[in-house]
């Protein structure tokens, strides 16, 4: 009779004594406040970091980051812990408004990607090193994904923290974080209240109307003059990645983990939109950073706080825009205009979910209670914000209608 073949015992099955779960409790919960602290560094500089590509990437990264929060906040509630890790400690408070603080362009980038992504990744490569894989099989898990997910925002980290700031000044005000001293009066970090764009940019703040801009220019028919347009609101979707950021930053203290989830995708999403619209305008033969960009969007949201940003788009951006980019899509199939009916399908399709899934959160979470009260709430705020800009009076603005309102700010 042939004997069976021993095989070999599966690696993680293995454990050593001296791992426990209050051991593992503690390590999930500094993880979780320096990956928080991290999020919040990061969504507050969605704003006021300048360049096109670092808005692109940091939307991606918050839905990594955010993404690998929520397992660690699920971890820590399976082992029977629930650490207010998002209140973040006095000293990462201070970190983060000295991180805050730094030139935005250059020292900002090498602050979050030279020394809060390579801090959060050690901590997860050191835990990766002793988690008993065997009792703790799930946190051994974890820890893996997330090393391998921190290695891809690096990669992209690494090569701008080289571009931002190759005289490597940001180590200096790296070590200065690292020797940060604080104490229970150190307040919450106060993030921008406006967004900055790429120098590369022309932009206009009167409107998002894209053809009441001066470089209007029409197409060569009604088809292409909508296409090129759509596009155009595609690119500037930059202004949603700042909104769905600063919203993250604002509900990290008392948002559910659902919300804050959400609008991390939402992010993403929005930064692919951003990168399809220019990418789209360049396999054209055109120059993206020939098209102005317009900033009535941001400039209206930042203002707002918590819930409302997020509400106002919802409400009265993406459920303006799903229907001309079904038409345009409609239209491409009609003229076998394959490339532009596929991009649209993809974008219509994570709008209608953002539509969907936004309007069921808040209608939930808003503190005005029922979407019909969440939109009165944000009309009344943006009317207060368009006023404060100079654009119109707030009871002009309280007069328009939602098509107008969205023609005005846009999503």
């Amino acid at each position: 009779m042939t004997a069976i073949p021993r095989l070999p015992w599966p690696a993680a099955l293995t454990t050593t004594p001296g791992w426990s779960r209050d051991l593992s409790r503690r390590r999930l919960a500094g993880l979780a406040a320096t990956t928080w602290s991290t999020v919040s560094a990061l969504s507050a500089s969605v704003l006021d970091v300048p360049q096109f590509e670092f808005k692109l990437a940091a939307g991606e990264h918050l839905h990594i980051l955010v993404g690998i929060a929520a397992d660690l906040e699920e971890r820590l509630h399976e082992l029977g812990s629930a650490p207010d890790t998002r209140q973040l400690s006095p000293r990462h408070r201070r970190q983060v408004t000295s991180t805050l603080a730094a030139d935005a362009a250059t020292l900002r980038v090498g602050l979050i990607y030279g020394y809060w992504l390579p801090r959060l990744a050690g901590e997860f490569e050191g835990l990766r090193g002793e988690v008993d894989t065997l009792l703790d099989g799930p946190t051994a898990d974890l820890v893996r994904r997330a090393d391998e997910q921190l290695r891809h925002v690096r990669r992209w980290g690494d090569a701008a923290v080289a571009a931002a700031c190759s005289d490597g000044s940001w180590a200096d005000a790296a070590r200065a974080l690292d020797e940060t001293v604080a104490d229970d009066s150190e307040p919450w970090p106060v993030r921008p209240r406006d967004g900055a764009r790429d120098e590369r940019f022309h932009s206009f703040s009167h409107t998002r109307d894209y053809r009441r801009s001066a470089d209007w220019v029409e197409g060569d028919s009604p088809y292409e003059s909508d296409l090129i347009e759509l596009l155009r609101v595609n690119r500037d979707e930059i202004d949603a990645i700042e909104t769905f950021a600063l919203s993250i930053f604002d509900l990290i203290r008392k948002g559910p983990i659902e919300a804050l989830t959400h609008l991390a995708r939402l992010a993403w999403d929005e930064a692919r939109h951003a990168a399809t619209g220019d990418l789209v305008l360049r396999e054209r033969g055109l120059d993206p950073y020939a098209f102005s960009c317009s900033l009535i969007g941001i400039k209206v949201r930042a203002g707002m706080d918590g819930y409302d940003p997020w509400a106002q788009i919802t409400l009265f951006g993406e459920l303006g825009i799903i229907g001309p980019m079904r038409a345009l899509a409609r239209a491409a199939h009609a003229a076998g205009d394959q490339r532009t009916a596929d991009v649209f399908d993809f974008i219509c399709t994570d709008e209608t979910l953002h539509l969907r899934q936004s309007r069921e959160l808040l209608d939930r979470l808003h503190p005005a209670g029922g979407l019909e009260r969440v939109a009165e709430t944000v009309r009344a705020r943006a009317a207060e914000r368009i006023a404060e800009l100079g654009i119109m009076k707030e009871e002009e603005f309280l007069a328009l209608s939602r098509e107008e309102i969205f023609a005005l700010i846009g999503e």
